[in-house]
């Protein structure tokens, strides 16, 4: 009887254990990954042992690149760290989410530039996405833009210390970032924007590191001159230096991961945030060492292991692609490929070019046209490199605006207008420009026109004086200029509608050579929401977009939309717009809340023309007035004694007139 007991005991718990672990297995299964993101600073992109170089001691690196999936060649969408990451943020270009330069503003110093907190839309940032879908999100070293918390991220960084990029991993040995993995490991999925300013200058590794290379060894490429080979020793020696401590720093992050028992759990995504070169141009060029990153994709048993690829990617494609693992759709404004299905059934990419832009480090005009300050359009195939320029590049590149690195190089001095074509596959290091052959002319306006239409196609305004040029035609007379007039509180009482007794002789005879529809109506009967619903084209569904300030209020929804007005369309499609007078809502600033539509705002006499002259005017009359007059106190009409630009109205209308030299199309937008 006991014996039974027993043995039915023992069979139950046996049968316990088998349905815990079932479960337990079951749960594991349909737990959303870990998601570290590793991003590189300012590292070679041959200075990876996974990559076959034998001088590098990047060994937690290889056995992680290894251990996944690796795409030789990935292209960043721009060779700058900040508009780097602000891609990896947002999914989209620079001139898409405006973050294209590191310096938008001309006194800023370091990181005191947030104005990326409202170029960029929040809650479509790839942490804000994460951490809807349930994770939490930790961030740590280089990130740029305003407040993390914002941004979506539920730790490490704070707005304290966003410029202490240096501090992290160099100094804190990453004791804060193992502490919230001891946290939250097992428990809830986790994100770690993994970005320490590393192996970026300064230059200055610990001995040990140092210890592992024989400057002896170091092998010096054909292309350094004779009497540059010492100082490209010594450069390079730090270079291997601190990619060192930099693998040193992964590993320990991945010992942590280990140690916690989620390292099956976790999908490792690497690339470099912008390139390194000894020797060569890099950071801040067009060239390859600046704008292509090796990356890799590696979670154990979900992405097939010791692969290396030839596809062609982009950064871009990594925020869709971390976002699918994480179970979440990509918005719309996303640019970029999900991956997922080509790494998990190892299908080709299918894209068969890459296409980019390339800008100073400093912006102009507080980086409102980007139009203006790219230099560079390009377009990379499997075997062809080919660049235009759209600015010239003279004088000290190595400074500021230009921050070119050409560490014992020649500077890459180029004039508006220039072309170069290289073949990568004989001449990876971009040293013989063959853009002069006759047998290439063909393939050099072919790729001409793909990248003028790339960025047209993606966003991007005329490029002045390049977009012409390039397509060797001239802008085509056939499309009409266009006079937008937007009148402020006038009822439908002028000649032309019937009301003789009304005198409006202009608006007659304009009225008499045009379409009139007399059944038109506004959205809503405010001046705000309704110019809000004209411009934008978007019916107002949200209370915000009832009031006077939907502009100001949507600022980051109006940045993350390729086209955010009529006359942004308009710019787009190479006319030149110009705003004057009252556009979006009085106290409004036309350049704040539409900064891409205008190509030109012509400034008011002290914003509402001379107001001064007609309140004086009113101290003449019987009874006078003054600036700060209650509302609804004032005359049913005004008729003061002054001319007309006493009024802001008269001092509007004749100001489109200081455009009309232009040359070519245009559209005014002239509002009274």
């Amino acid at each position: 009887m006991k014996n039974s007991i027993v043995k039915k005991s023992l069979a139950i718990g046996v049968l316990a254990c088998i349905v815990s672990l079932h479960v337990s297995a079951s749960e594991q299964a349909s737990r959303k990954p870990n998601i570290v993101l590793i991003i590189s600073d300012d590292q070679d992109n041959e200075h990876l042992g996974f990559l076959g170089n034998q001088v590098v001691r990047t060994p937690h690196i290889d056995k992680l690149a290894n251990a996944g999936t690796v795409f030789k060649t990935c292209h960043l969408t721009a060779t700058r760290c900040r508009p780097s990451l602000a891609s990896l943020l947002s999914g989209r270009l620079p001139h898409q989410n405006g973050i294209y330069a590191n310096y938008h503003k001309s006194n800023n110093k370091g990181n005191s530039d947030t104005i990326g907190e409202k170029m960029l839309d929040p809650n479509q940032s790839l942490p804000s996405l994460l951490k809807q879908a349930g994770y939490v999100t930790y961030g740590s070293g280089k990130y740029w833009e305003g407040d993390p918390e914002k941004m979506g991220f539920t730790h490490g960084l704070n707005n304290k210390n966003l410029r202490k990029f240096s501090n992290f991993v160099r100094k804190d040995n990453q004791e804060d970032l193992f502490s919230f993995i001891d946290e939250n490991a097992g428990k809830v999925p986790m994100f770690i924007w993994w970005a320490p300013l590393m192996p970026h200058t300064p230059h200055d590794p610990p001995e040990r590191f140092l210890k592992q290379f024989d400057p002896e060894s170091i092998p010096i490429p054909d292309y350094i001159r004779k009497e540059d080979k010492a100082e490209f020793v010594r450069k390079e020696h730090l270079s291997l230096a601190m990619e060192a401590w930099t693998d040193d720093a992964i590993g320990n992050l991945r010992a942590k991961i280990k140690e916690r028992g989620e390292d099956e759990n976790t999908l490792y995504v690497f690339l470099i945030d912008n390139g390194w070169s000894n020797g060569l141009p890099a950071k801040g060029s067009v060239f390859e060492k600046g704008v292509s990153t090796p990356a890799f994709f590696s979670w154990p048993g979900k992405i097939p292991q010791g692969v290396q690829r030839d596809d062609l990617i982009s950064s871009l494609d990594i925020y869709p692609t971390i976002l699918s693992y994480a179970g979440v759709d990509a918005p719309d404004q996303s640019s970029g490929l999900n991956l997922r299905y080509n790494l998990e059934n190892q299908t080709s990419v299918q894209r068969k070019k890459l296409l980019g832009a390339v800008y100073p480090t400093a912006a102009t005009h507080e980086g409102k046209y980007p139009e203006r300050d790219v230099y560079a359009l390009y377009e990379r195939t499997e075997k062809w490199k080919y660049v235009y320029y759209t600015r010239d590049i003279h004088g000290e590149v190595a400074q500021r605006p230009w921050k070119l690195h050409h560490i014992l190089a020649e500077a890459p001095l180029r004039n508006r207008g220039d072309e170069n074509l290289y073949d990568l596959v004989n001449d990876p290091y971009e040293l013989n420009d063959l853009s002069s052959d006759p047998q290439y002319a063909g393939r050099m306006n072919t790729s001409r026109a793909e990248v003028f239409g790339w960025w047209k196609n993606t966003g991007g305004s005329p490029i002045p004086n390049s977009d012409v040029a390039a397509n060797k035609t001239p802008a085509t007379p056939d499309k009409p200029n266009v006079l937008f007039i937007a009148v402020d509180d006038l009822r439908p009482q002028i000649g032309y509608y019937g009301d003789t007794w009304m005198k409006t002789p202009n608006f007659d005879r304009l009225g008499a050579t045009s379409r009139v529809f007399s059944r038109h109506y506004v959205q809503v009967a405010t001046c705000g929401a309704s110019r809000h619903a004209l411009l934008t084209g978007q019916r107002p569904s949200r209370e915000v977009e009832y009031g006077n300030g939907p502009f100001k209020q949507q600022q980051a929804q109006l940045a993350a939309k390729k086209t955010e007005s009529f006359p942004h369309l308009f710019k787009q499609n190479g006319y030149t717009t110009t705003a004057v007078g009252k556009v979006s809502h009085v106290g409004h600033d036309s350049a704040q809340d539409l900064p891409r539509s205008w190509s030109e705002i012509l400034p008011l006499e002290r914003r509402w023309g001379n107001k001064h002259n007609f309140i004086n005017a009113y101290a003449q009359l019987d009874k006078p007035i003054s600036e700060k007059s209650p509302r609804n106190k004032g005359y049913a009409f005004e008729a003061a004694p002054v001319d007309d630009k006493g009024y802001p109205d008269g001092w509007v209308a004749p100001n489109p007139r200081k455009s009309t030299s232009r040359v070519g199309r245009c559209m005014v937008s002239f509002h009274m």
